[in-house]
Order: C-alpha cells, then sequence, then structure tokens
C-alpha cells in the first residue's frame, strides 16, 4: 500500500457542469416524441450534428452499441462462413501508384514526389491472388471512394467485404457462395442477436427480415416474360441498355418479391449467341452475364 499526502491540486482543465446532451434524450424513440407532442409537453431534440460532435456520449445509447455488435458479428460470421469454404484471408495495399477501378474517383496525394493515390477496391490484388494458385480469398478492409455525390448512398470511406474465387465449373458455384453467405449471416443474427435487435427496433423501428433459405433462381426468359405481363410498354423503354437495367432493378424486385414471399434474392440470368445482349447495341464482356435483384420484401 502506498499512501500520498496531497498539498496542492492543480485543475488543468475543468469539466462543463452540463453535459452537450442528456443521454435520455439521444436514446429517445420517434413514437415517444409524437405522444409528448400530442400532449404538448417539449422534449428536447437530439440533432445529427450535436451526436457527431460528441460520438462519445452518442454510442452509448442502446441502439447505437447493439449497432457496432451487430457489425462486429456480421463480419466474424463473414470470416467464419468463408474459412469453412476454404477462402484464404489477405491484406492488400490501400495506398497505390495508381487507381484499381478506372480512376476517375480516387483520392490523389503526393508521395514524396510521385503520385499515389487510396485504393478504391482490392479487386486487383484479389485477382493477383487466384492466378498466383490461392484458388479462394477474401478481405475485409478500408476503400476509399472519391465519388463526387451527395446521397444516402455514397460513401467516401467504408469497410467493405470482398471475396474472389475460381470457377470450376459453372458460374453458380459464385451464386451458390453468395446464397450461402447471407443465410448464414441472417441466422446468426436471428439466434445470437436477439436483443441488439430488439433494442435497435425500438429507437428505430423496421419490419423483421424473412429470407428463403434456398435462394429463388429465374432464367432470364422468365423473368422477362414477367416483366412483359407486368409492364405492357416494357419493350418500348427498353431499348437502351441503361434503362433495360433500370426497368428490371425495379419491376423485376416488385413482381418477383410479391409473387415469390419471403425475400429472396432474384438471379436473372442472361443465356445469348453472340457478344450482344437483348438485342441492344451495347457488347458484353462475355456470353454469360447475370444481373443480381435483391427483393427487399417480407
Amino acid at each position: 500500500q502506498v499512501e500520498i499526502r496531497v498539498s496542492k491540486i492543480y485543475c488543468t482543465n475543468r469539466a462543463i457542469s452540463t453535459l452537450p446532451l442528456n443521454f435520455e434524450d439521444a436514446a429517445r424513440t420517434k413514437a415517444e416524441f409524437e405522444a409528448a407532442e400530442q400532449k404538448g409537453v417539449p422534449m428536447v431534440h437530439v440533432h445529427q450534428d450535436t451526436r457527431l460532435n460528441y460520438r462519445p456520449i452518442d454510442i452509448r445509447t442502446p441502439a447505437n452499441l447493439s449497432t457496432f455488435s451487430i457489425e462486429h458479428h456480421v463480419e466474424n460470421k463473414f470470416r467464419e462462413f468463408l474459412f469453412s469454404k476454404n477462402f484464404i484471408g489477405i491484406h492488400t495495399p490501400k495506398l497505390i501508384g495508381g487507381s484499381s477501378e478506372g480512376g476517375a474517383s480516387v483520392f490523389k496525394l503526393d508521395y514524396n514526389g510521385q503520385p499515389a493515390c487510396l485504393a478504391q477496391s482490392p479487386q486487383l490484388y484479389k485477382q493477383m491472388a487466384i492466378c498466383g494458385g490461392f484458388g479462394r480469398v477474401f478481405e475485409v478492409g478500408s476503400i476509399f471512394r472519391a465519388e463526387k455525390s451527395n446521397t444516402h448512398r455514397h460513401l467516401c470511406e467504408f469497410i467493405g467485404l470482398d471475396a474472389e474465387m475460381e470457377i470450376k465449373e459453372h458460374y453458380f458455384e459464385v451464386c451458390d457462395i453468395i446464397d450461402g453467405l447471407f443465410v448464414a449471416i441472417f441466422d446468426h443474427l436471428n439466434e445470437h442477436c436477439k436483443e441488439e435487435l430488439k433494442e435497435i427496433n425500438r429507437q428505430n423501428p423496421f419490419e423483421p427480415l424473412t429470407y428463403l433459405v434456398q435462394t429463388l433462381k429465374l432464367t432470364y426468359e422468365q423473368g422477362i416474360q414477367m416483366l412483359k405481363v407486368f409492364s405492357k410498354d416494357f419493350y418500348t423503354r427498353s431499348r437502351r441498355w441503361h434503362a433495360w437495367k433500370c426497368i428490371v432493378e425495379l419491376h423485376l424486385t416488385s413482381v418477383a418479391g410479391a409473387q415469390h414471399r419471403p425475400q429472396a434474392f432474384v438471379e436473372v440470368h442472361c443465356r445469348v449467341a453472340s457478344n450482344k445482349c437483348c438485342g441492344c447495341s451495347t457488347p458484353t464482356t462475355s456470353f454469360l452475364h447475370h444481373l443480381f435483384v435483391l427483393c427487399m420484401y417480407s
């Protein structure tokens, strides 16, 4: 034991007596605000800028703590599932000498007088690993995109869950891996994250996630037939490839979601006999290409 006799104490940084935001206010639900408004009782709204400026306090709310916990579970299950399928984890460079995907949306910087940029994707290095005999690889790492977009769908930095594999016989091998991966993650969250999902749902209500254990697969012909029934002027609007793609994503998702509940991945497979797609003038990179449409319907 050590005894200390204090003669003087100096406060170098005095804490403010009132916190910038109250924990209870940051954890309130939309229903609580609506009920208070109906009763005429004022309540403090904690806006996003306040939450970000005082993030250590904000992340203590049950919903935010649960969100980080679920993120941890998703990453671990991603690794665990791919390990079970003989994938090898790799780490690729993030500071590189050139762009990895086109180069139009990269963060450029000067590295000792030489041009450099932050990696947009580990794609090139994953393919190098496959060519080097790894067979199946994956990575969990940072990705940087300098996209000139200001929407909720674009992030300049995020953690990517990437995987690459060689195909032995048919590209359905890739479809089956993706299918099994998502089902394994969803099953794990439902079994091990019940309390976290409950806390998030309390503050930010959402519909329970439902999904098929076996993925729904539609042939290209089946998808087109569904679209023809749903939209009479489909062919008129599908003369341009980008318009056709948008129609498929919007209409086929809603049609398949309505006819094949619960939620499913719909794989639309286009089999063509030439290097053209669906009669349009846009060349494709291979004779077989596919479009994954995630039907978010329960």
